[in-house]
């Protein structure tokens, strides 16, 4: 298994048609809400300026379908569905995207892991079609460093309460609120998350 990371400005995608007006935007995929699609959380440097870019971002042509779930202060987080020929193209050579997509400065960052070193190569050879791209690594893939045996369940929840400042103080948002945008009980999303924190937290203390 090969490990991609790389970055890209996606000709035509919103991603970069925002960059020069909304330089200051961060983006992260969070999740899939449902079949097809996605939860993307972002964060602009004020109130005014996230209005402005829901606004761009909702009427954007790439954009098939998006649905805002939860926005206050300087933050947002919005179901979206779009038409991905990155997502094509990492499906027709058999691999697979990871679930850390980010958006910052026009750039998405992809992590990618394909079941073959032909199909990373013929990837990336087709990405310079779509935009500019930066590679950050071609190489073999590890599971013991990537992640910290989190299950995706557990990864979703706690990239959903970092993404929308549930670790903040005072705290932007409730286990009520995040498990509603996870379409799951109350005690459910707490159980997930605890496992997830405890993983975390061990691995760590571990390093300390």
């Amino acid at each position: 298994m090969r490990e991609i990371r790389f970055s890209i400005k996606h000709k035509g995608c919103w991603s970069s048609e925002a960059a020069d007006k909304f330089f200051d935007l961060k983006a992260n995929l969070i999740g899939n809400a449902l079949k097809n699609k996605r939860l993307w959380k972002f964060e602009a440097k004020n109130e005014i300026q996230i209005a402005e870019f829901l606004k761009f971002f909702q009427n954007h042509r790439s954009i098939d379908y998006s649905k805002l779930v939860f926005q206050q202060g300087k933050f947002a987080v919005v179901q979206v569905q779009t038409s991905s020929d990155i997502l094509d193209l990492i499906s027709k050579y058999n691999c697979h995207a990871g679930s850390d997509l980010s958006v910052a400065n026009g750039f998405e960052n992809w992590t990618v892991l394909a079941e073959s070193s032909k199909g990373a190569t013929e990837l990336m050879k087709d990405l310079d079609d779509l935009g500019e791209v930066i590679v950050d690594k071609i190489g073999k893939h590890d599971p013991n460093k990537s992640q910290f045996q989190l299950t995706d369940k557990q990864l979703h929840s706690i990239n959903l309460a970092v993404a929308s400042g549930y670790y903040n103080w005072p705290r932007h948002i409730t286990l009520e609120e995040l498990a509603t945008i996870r379409k799951v009980s109350r005690r459910t999303f707490q159980d997930h998350l605890r496992k997830a924190e405890s993983k975390i937290l061990k691995k760590v203390v571990e390093a300390l």
